[in-house]
Order: C-alpha cells, then structure tokens, then sequence
C-alpha cells in the first residue's frame, strides 16, 4: 500500500512537472546558478572598471603635472624667494615682529608669546607627506610661529568662533567644531559627536617683499590653514541622533591646550603644495603604480569573469534538462516505476531449495529451484493477474494453475467453486455498485529468473 501510496506522489510530481509547475521548492530551473552568474558579472564589472581607470591615468599621468608646478616653486624659492622673506625678519632691517592675541567671550583677551623665526628643520622647511623622489627638496625655509598658551581650558567653554589680532588686522578664527558620525555594529547605527577644538592656525603674509608687511590674507584655505585635536566621544547613543546632538553642546575640554599660530610666506613652498596637491600635500600615484595596479586589477577581474561564464553555461544545462524531463515525463515516469518493485523485493523471503515458497504483500508463491515465481518484476499489478482467458476474482489475487473463485457470502470469493455471470453481476448486500476491472491483463508472463536490482539509467 505504500508503494502505491509512493507511486502516485511520483506520478503527480510529474504531471505537475508536466505543466510547468516549478519543481525544488519553487525556483526556477537554473536560477541559483543565474543569480550568481549576475554578482560575479558585476564583480568582474568592477575590476575591468578599475583596471580601465588606472590605465587611463596612467596614460594621461596627472603627478607629472603636479610636480612641474610644485618644482617651479620651489626653483623660484630657492633663487630668491627664500632670501628676500628671510631679511624681511631677520638682520638690521627687518621689520618689528607683529603682536599677536586673542579675544574670547569667556576670558577676554588671550596675548600670546612673542614670534620666534624659525629657518631650518621640519618645522621651517615643512614636511610633504609624499615619499617619492621625482619632486625637488630644498633645505631652508622662513616661518614665524607663536603660541596662545592654555587656550583651551577643562573648567571653561572654548567659543566657537573667536578674534585673532596681528597688528591693525583682525582675523575670524573657528575654536571648536562638532560633527555627527555613526558606527554600525551587528546592523545597528551608533551615533555619536566628534568634538573638536582647535590647536593651529597658519597664516600667510600678503607679500613676499622684505620692505613691507601689510598683514595676512587671512585663512587661505581652512582645511589646510587650521589643525584641530578631536576630543574622547562623551557617549555613543543606538539609534538616537539627537542624544548625540546634545553632545555638542559641550564644549569644555577634557585638559588645556594651546593654540599654535604661524606665519609663512606666499611663495613658501610648502604653502604652495597645499593648493596644488592638497591639504595632504601628496601628488597622487606614480605611472608605474597606475600601471601596476591597472595590470592587476585586469587580472584579479579574469578570475571572476570566467566562474561567471561557467555559471550561466551550468543554468543553460539545468534549463535544458529540464525542458526535456518536461517533454518525456511518461517516460521518466516508466523509468521509475521499477523503483517500487525494488520496496517490493527487499520485502520478500527467498529461501534456497525447489518447491519452497516465499511470501510478498502476504501472499505465497512457490520457487522453482530458487527461482521466485511470483509477480512479473516491473508490473505492481502481475501479483493480481489471473490465467488466460479467466476473469479477474474481486477482493483475492488469483493462484497460477487455479481456476478463478466465485462469489460466495456478501459477495466475498469462495476458493475452488467456478464464478457464473449472474454472480458476477450480482450487486453486494450494502446497496453499493459493483467495483470496475481498473486493469486488463493479457496472459501472464513467465517471470525472469530474479537478479539483484540495478538502479535505471538517467
């Protein structure tokens, strides 16, 4: 009954199969190797993108044009620059070194230190951050520096804006700036405020001419001319921005700090490197790293471009394989119907010797020198096939070599009485119609000599 039960699921599968149902859990045939044909596609996208953008640059190399600029400044400093502006403070004529200070609302007047001249070392010279060879050094320079010492204090607000003076001139200067920014861990947004105060702030003369000093054109460039110190986050609030707003508000800092003011010249060449390359003052990528990078993003991309191609030839096989299990479900479905007689044997009891017997669905059967004579392997039906020419008995398999039963009480066969028409047509005592024949068989086939099962071929 199992079996049977088995067989029909197996028969609805493909029927449905058969009309277009999609079978393995609702996914189209091929469509797990075509979703990840599509994301390497778009990997591989994106490595020949970048391979095509670095050879690009390469060819068009855009350093060489940073660094003739910066080496013409630094040429024109070196000829003469650098000693013009250094006279300007240094020596009988230099010029009285500007006081500097600061007004705050919170303390009034900060005066700061007296400026020193600084002509050589790091500081003086200013340190690029590019580490290649292709751009001219130079060893002096000419830098004014100050400080406004304890600017910032941990018992008072710094104010976000305040006044610096140089002379008759007066300059705007922000003391503290906070931003928002998030944090995302396991999926959930942290938000918290980066507070930031203010150490340094870099000026430029309006001249380079030794004779005068006219004061400062003021911050050239706010994201080069100031340097600030980020303060310890207060707190990091889920999901809440406005916890983090609140934050900003707070503008104490956890220790004092002072503020460095410096004064350079405008043909400075470290001045200079700040607007062509930056505020990082790097001039970008060499031509033998666009070209090394080009080349090896190039290759990287090879590698996903071809899983894609076998990706979408794997969906195209799956897709025509099941195009044909569609068109030949009978057939399919024929193949796999010995899989029940496979149940159905490892049921059975073979003992050795003729003239035994071996039971299968609770009948018997006799062997014949070892050889099963019971139902024709492949057909679930043959253990119900009766003799030629003998009617099929209703309720109890048929015996070979025995005449079919007839009807006896309540319709039920008796064993060894022949069957008459009117018996045959006789409805039973329950008032229920006579069951039809579902299967016409011709005469029964001599079963095969029994074989151990080999799975059908697919």
């Amino acid at each position: 009954m199992l079996g049977g039960i088995a067989m029909m699921r197996m028969n609805n599968n493909n029927q449905g199969a058969g009309r277009g149902r999609r079978p393995f859990g609702g996914c189209a045939p091929g469509c797990c190797q075509t979703i990840a044909a599509v994301v390497l596609f778009f990997i591989a996208l994106g490595f020949f993108s970048a391979c095509a953008t670095f050879s690009s640059e390469a060819a068009a190399d855009p350093r060489a044009g940073k660094v003739k600029s910066y080496n013409v400044v630094v040429s024109k400093w070196t000829g003469g620059s650098e000693a013009a502006y250094a006279t300007k403070w240094i020596g009988s004529d230099a010029k009285t070194l500007p006081r500097i200070s600061a007004l705050t609302s919170a303390r009034g007047v900060v005066n700061a230190t007296a400026f020193t001249v600084l002509t050589t070392g790091d500081a003086a010279v200013g340190k690029l951050s590019d580490t290649e060879t292709d751009y001219t050094r130079y060893e002096k320079g000419v830098m004014l520096s100050a400080q406004l010492p304890n600017f910032h204090q941990p018992g008072m607000e710094t104010d976000e804006e305040f006044q610096i003076s140089l002379g008759d001139q007066s300059i705007t200067v922000p003391g503290f700036v906070c931003e928002l920014d998030v944090l995302k861990r396991r999926k959930r947004k942290y938000y918290y405020a980066r507070r930031k105060f203010v150490t340094g702030v870099q000026l430029v003369d309006k001249v380079n001419d030794p004779g005068t000093f006219t004061g400062v054109k003021g911050l050239y460039d706010e994201s080069c001319a100031l340097t600030y110190s980020e303060a310890k986050p207060i707190g990091e609030y889920l999901e809440n921005i406005g916890r983090a707003r609140q934050d900003c508000a707070f503008r104490r800092p956890s220790s004092a700090m002072s503020v460095s003011v410096t004064l350079r010249s405008p043909e400075d060449p470290y001045v200079n490197a700040g607007r062509i390359a930056g505020c990082n003052r790097d001039f970008g990528f060499t031509v033998d790293e666009l070209t090394t990078l080009g080349l090896t993003t190039g290759i990287v991309g090879i590698f996903p471009s071809l899983a894609c191609f076998a990706f979408f030839y794997a969906a195209s096989r799956v897709r025509a394989q099941h195009a044909l299990f569609i068109a030949g479900g009978g057939a399919v479905q024929m193949q796999m119907q010995p899989q029940h007689q496979t149940h159905m044997h490892m049921h059975m009891q073979h003992p050795g010797g003729g003239g035994q017997q071996y039971s299968a669905g609770g009948q018997q059967y006799p062997q014949q020198g070892g050889v099963p004579m019971g139902p024709t392997y492949g057909n679930p039906f043959a253990a119900q096939a009766p003799q030629y020419g003998q009617p099929a008995a209703y309720g109890q398999p048929a015996s070979y070599g025995q005449p079919a039963s007839s009807y006896g009480q309540f319709g039920q066969p008796v064993m060894g009485q022949p069957v008459t028409g009117q018996q045959q047509q006789a409805p039973n005592p329950y008032g229920l119609p006579q069951p039809r024949a579902q299967v016409q068989y011709q005469q029964a086939q001599q079963p095969p000599p029994y074989a151990p099962y080999m799975p059908p071929a697919r």
